[in-house]
């Protein structure tokens, strides 16, 4: 039997060979270019990323230095190893504090410099950044008890947090006599510190993942660091592309997170429009084969 078929259900069959396959093409289309460019974005923001961590490594670097020559060649600090008259020893820590200062007027990451000495019984402090009482008294006090348990690791940047606030601390010294330096990772240069949200944001994150910076506003974005082997990855239900670094100088992880762009962010005027009007006519063309 001849099966007869209507010239409008013709058109509309003709039609659909072209619509279907058209928006199949235009979506696998900007799929692929929104891979592609967020692979962009993520090379890009990797390089964003390597900048901030080798400042901060040149800065820590430049900092250790700085408390090596202290602790070797300082005449002050070798003398502060022995018993002295309280004004000598007055006396010679005010010299080491000068360094200090000058070293801070140079370093704004540093938050605060520490003396100990044990044989002369005293400390000095001084600051970079402007600090409540509590949190001064909290890290001085802090150590103070590391200093005189003698339980001190020499060989690397440690990691001490407190709310808000996260240091990296450096401990050089011997005999009961100690150079500490307070990093200050709020004090560091972050993309966020600029006037343009768009410019992304920069945390840092100890080796375990916790968050030492941005607590609070990580929390209210919903933002967890992940541990992934891709490239990248979807922070913050999707908000968020994030990138992350780990610095071995440092001893924390460099997480950079910028607005994240679906598919329609991928397309042009033209292209978001032929897509739309495809959609339209592909959900109207069952309609117009009923009548």
């Amino acid at each position: 039997m001849k099966i007869h078929i209507s010239s409008k259900k013709q058109i509309i069959q003709v039609l659909m060979l072209f619509v279907v396959p058209l928006v199949l093409f235009l979506v696998g289309y900007n799929f692929y270019t929104m891979q592609a460019m967020n692979e962009r974005v993520a090379e890009s923001n990797r390089s964003t990323v390597y900048l901030y961590k080798s400042s901060l490594e040149k800065d820590l670097q430049d900092i250790d230095l700085f408390l090596a020559n202290l602790v070797v060649g300082d005449t002050n600090f070798q003398r502060l190893r022995s018993p002295m008259d309280p004004l000598e020893a007055h006396l010679c820590s005010k010299q080491i504090i000068n360094r200090y200062q000058e070293m801070i007027a140079t370093k704004r990451i540093i938050g605060g410099m520490f003396l100990f000495t044990e044989p002369n019984g005293l400390h000095r402090e001084a600051y970079g950044g402007s600090y409540t009482y509590t949190v001064k008294e909290q890290l001085r006090s802090y150590l103070e008890e590391l200093t005189g348990s003698g339980e001190i690791d020499r060989s690397r940047w440690q990691i001490y947090s407190m709310g808000d606030e996260a240091f990296l601390l450096r401990i050089l010294g011997s005999g009961g006599v100690y150079s500490v330096c307070a990093v200050d990772l709020n004090r560091s240069l972050r993309p966020q510190d600029s006037t343009d949200p768009q410019n992304g944001v920069l945390l840092y994150a100890a080796p375990d993942g916790q968050l030492l910076t941005s607590q609070e506003w990580a929390k209210q974005e919903e933002v967890q660091i992940q541990w992934t082997s891709d490239s990248f990855y979807q922070a913050g239900n999707g908000q968020y592309l994030a990138v992350q670094q780990y610095s071995e100088v440092a001893g924390v992880w460099f997480v950079y997170l910028t607005p994240y762009r679906d598919l329609l962010h991928h397309m042009d005027f033209a292209q978001l429009l032929l897509l739309m009007a495809s959609i339209a006519l592909l959900v109207l063309l069952p309609s117009v084969t009923i009548f």
